[in-house]
């Protein structure tokens, strides 16, 4: 009996003695497969700036100012529709035009602009001081004053008056205008409806 149990101890001890030799059971990971690569980076390389790159200041381009075409000097003739018109000049700070029985003051100041007007058409056509403009440095509009103009005494072509073929007139067209705002041009029309044609006053 005590044989046998000392046959049984060994036994265990040599299972246990070879179980404890084996080696253990390796897992193996491959770190290739499963790490995690970078995302790519959205910047070209030219959005790098090299070291040393500086941004290039630009000046601006200058910029032109529109020229503005010089308009027709007093005596230069000029025309619109069956008309040739001359600017003989301007004469301004008239208070009163007429006598001492029939006269007419201005609400500021008379401007009294010499014309000569030739027809150059083929038919008669009619002069209306009416269709006359003129116009200060500001672009203001003035229209002429038919009344002021029927007081210039023998003058008054400068209202209303037929011209033929070949003959002119020399009128006076009068422009009630304010102390401060004298005129720098005239538009002149050969009609109501014509596109007119601008002249320089001095």
């Amino acid at each position: 009996l005590c044989l046998g149990l000392v046959a049984g101890l060994g036994s265990i001890v040599s299972t246990v003695a070879y179980a404890a030799m084996e080696p253990a059971e390796v897992t193996w990971v491959d770190t290739a497969e499963t790490a995690t690569a970078p995302e790519p980076d959205d910047m070209t390389s030219d959005d790098v700036e090299a070291p040393g790159d500086e941004p290039v200041a630009t000046e601006p381009l200058p910029v032109e100012e529109p020229v503005t075409p010089a308009l027709p000097a007093v005596g230069t003739p000029v025309r619109d529709g069956d008309f040739e018109f001359v600017v003989g000049g301007m004469e301004c700070g008239v208070m009163r035009v007429g006598d001492d029985y029939f006269s007419e003051t201005p609400q500021g100041q008379f401007c009294i602009v010499s014309l000569t007007v030739t027809n150059v058409g083929d038919s008669a056509q009619t002069f209306f001081g009416s269709n006359q403009y003129t116009v200060n440095a500001a672009g203001q509009e003035y229209s002429a004053d038919d009344v002021a103009g029927l007081y210039l005494g023998d003058d008054v072509q400068s209202w209303i008056e037929p011209v033929n073929p070949g003959n002119s007139i020399s009128p006076r067209v009068v422009f009630d205008v304010p102390l401060d705002g004298a005129p720098v041009s005239i538009e002149l029309h050969d009609s109501a409806f014509s596109g007119g044609v601008l002249a320089a006053l001095g």
